[in-house]
């Protein structure tokens, strides 16, 4: 006997996803709702038929919408759309990192829902969408900030991140602004010494028996960052921080003398002589510790208002004036 379903406000797919021998990756899904679904495949969810009792135990609605009986309550072509509906979702789930996967999966329905939304809006409207916030549109310099965020600052942002940065978008000006400087400030782009670690064979070698001694799982996330200066460094550094004690071997730069001559002289000309033996004495206190002296260095600068184009911030310097502040 075919039973009633709220078919509108479907949450129940893990059954049906076993009836339809899905992979492991979605077995292990979290509800999707129905607006969701939609939005993947344009397939309207069919309301029950005219002609089913509306007797039943109330108690059982529960149950139902975790069960596979609502496909039983279909046509066989509105069955093929609603499984069809779910190959399409963990098609374009598949696609994605393993860590949205995860924070996905640990979110309650309703953020997973949001989540979701806001990653189809940007696969929509272009990588950018959400991001900025709409004062910034109308500014002068805003083609600047979308190249900012495009090639230095969003190749480097977790999804947590995105989403801090995401929200806010949608609050006041000089919130936004405080996050951006606080996403770049915790994403700097630290200079490279005379030779640079982007790769497992580049590690001193306190470093390279450090990461091989680490799980699987962490030498597999660590390879695809290789090639790239400074991620795969701060990664490591990372990845060694939550397993202490850390190797003594620096990764990069540490001391005024081992920066690149650009940086050295972007040093000596944005500060007034004392005040540059001032800077370097307060450097002191962090040498031959990375990537703590490099971040120094470059928040010197950023303070100053250099323009070396990995330190500049997008638009004016006074307009991040009060970000920095509250720093």
């Amino acid at each position: 006997m075919i039973r009633p379903g709220r078919y509108d406000t479907w949450t129940g797919p893990l059954v049906v996803i076993a009836v339809a021998n899905l992979t492991a990756v979605v077995l292990c899904a979290w509800p999707v709702g129905h607006e969701t679904l939609r939005k993947f495949v344009n397939f309207e969810m069919p309301r029950p038929a005219d002609d089913i009792s509306d007797a039943t135990d109330p108690s059982d609605l529960e149950s139902w919408d975790h069960s596979e009986m609502w496909l039983d309550g279909l046509s066989n072509h509105d069955r093929k759309e609603a499984l069809s509906a779910l190959r399409s979702f963990r098609t374009w789930l598949n696609d994605k990192p393993a860590a949205f996967q995860s924070r996905l999966m640990k979110l309650p329905i309703k953020e997973r829902q949001e989540l979701i939304d806001r990653t189809r809006q940007r696969e929509r409207d272009g990588p950018l969408s959400g991001l900025i916030h709409s004062s910034v549109s109308s500014e002068p310099w805003i083609d600047d900030c979308r190249e900012f965020l495009s090639i230095k600052l969003m190749p480097r942002l977790s999804e947590l991140e995105m989403a801090d940065l995401e929200r806010a978008a949608l609050a006041d000006r000089k919130g936004w602004l405080i996050c951006l400087a606080r996403l770049a400030h915790d994403h700097l782009y630290l200079p490279q010494g005379k030779s640079s670690v982007l790769t497992l064979a580049d590690l001193p070698a306190d470093w390279n028996s450090c990461i091989r001694a680490m799980d699987v799982e962490t030498q597999k996330r660590l390879q695809t960052l290789e090639g790239r200066w400074p991620d795969y460094a701060i990664a490591v550094y990372q990845a060694a921080s939550a397993r202490p004690p850390i190797p003594s071997s620096p990764l990069g730069p540490c001391r005024f003398e081992e920066l690149p001559v650009v940086w050295q002289g972007a040093m000596t000309t944005r500060f007034p002589v004392f005040q540059l033996e001032l800077e370097k004495r307060r450097l002191n206190g962090v040498a031959g510790r990375w990537p703590e002296y490099p971040r120094m260095v470059l928040e010197q600068l950023r303070r100053r208002g250099s323009l070396l184009g990995p330190i500049r911030l997008p638009g004016p310097i006074l307009v991040w004036k009060s970000a920095f502040e509250t720093q």
